[in-house]
């Protein structure tokens, strides 16, 4: 069972917004039971409010992926396009390459 990936981030705010790209990494504020069927296409999952016993932790654990949470502050820090590594075992979100955007 993977718990360990890297790929490109695709940041969501809102239910509306989710079209996970396949294999990307999701990154959230929290989840919620109506965004299991979007954990498919996730390679990793990263949310600022939970733990590992929060909707989206089980629903990884389930899927087999990589999740890191309770990580406050972290949608400030990365952006679309970045290419970051989740350790789920180890609780670990590396920034491999940051993509800066234009103003």
């Amino acid at each position: 069972m993977p718990h360990f990936c890297h790929y490109g981030i695709q940041t969501t705010v809102s239910v509306v917004e989710i079209l996970v790209c396949y294999r990307s990494i999701l990154i959230t504020k929290a989840t919620e039971p109506s965004w299991t069927p979007i954990f498919t296409n996730a390679a990793g999952v990263i949310m600022e409010i939970g733990g590992p016993l929060q909707h989206g932790g089980i629903i990884a654990r389930e899927y087999g992926i990589p999740c890191v949470s309770g990580l406050s502050g972290i949608m400030d820090i990365i952006n679309d396009g970045d290419l970051v590594e989740v350790d789920g075992t180890n609780g670990v979100v590396r920034i491999l390459d940051q993509n800066i955007p234009s103003k």
